[in-house]
């Protein structure tokens, strides 16, 4: 049987529309955690982007984690719209430390109704231009305005339609070329 959903690569325009979606949460009202838990609500639907055709979803950010238990997609299905997912991302104002954030050859998983689709990915590096963090934000960068902030990862731009689960992450990160800083993530949808 045919998959009836389909994966695509989002566009610039749309993966900066995610990070300024992703940086304006501060640790205490954000939908990256470092293991969702069972106490934690669903909060992706919170300051979506307007006027552009995707729903932005989380992933654990900042320091990675291993989520407790499933999100749900109700909201995003809710929507109508194609469900962005960072599956393995970096972003730095630095082109080169965002790959050595990434990791040189990071161990990538994208699950769609308990099913690989490597294929579906490939490497891409974004310029997305400015993005404004907040104070005590979840990607441990400082406060401020970041003229030009780079993104580099692998991205799908999803289709809902025959979506149940959904389960991404991966395996990667070095800080700088004399100190490892290992980082994972592994965020399930339904």
């Amino acid at each position: 049987m045919s998959d009836n959903f389909v994966i695509t690569e989002p566009s610039a325009r749309e993966i900066k529309a995610w990070w300024d979606w992703a940086s304006k949460f501060t640790n205490t009202n954000s939908p990256f955690e470092r293991g969702w838990g069972q106490e934690k609500e669903d909060r992706n639907h919170n300051g979506q982007p307007a006027n552009i055709g995707i729903y932005c979803v989380s992933c654990t950010a900042g320091y990675g984690g291993t989520d407790t238990v499933k999100r749900p997609l109700k909201n995003a299905r809710d929507s109508g719209k194609d469900l962005l997912v960072p599956v393995f991302i970096a972003g730095s104002d630095n082109r080169s430390e965002a790959y050595l954030l990434l990791g040189q050859n990071p161990r990538i998983k994208l699950l769609i109704n308990n099913s690989p689709r490597h294929n579906s990915l490939k490497l891409m590096e974004t310029p997305v231009g400015s993005v404004n963090f907040h104070s005590n934000n979840s990607f441990g960068e400082n406060p401020g305005n970041y003229r030009d902030y780079y993104s580099v990862g692998y991205w799908a731009k999803i289709s809902l339609n025959g979506v149940q689960t959904l389960e991404f992450g991966g395996e990667g990160g070095q800080k700088t070329s004399t100190q490892t800083d290992k980082f994972s993530t592994n965020v399930t949808y339904s």
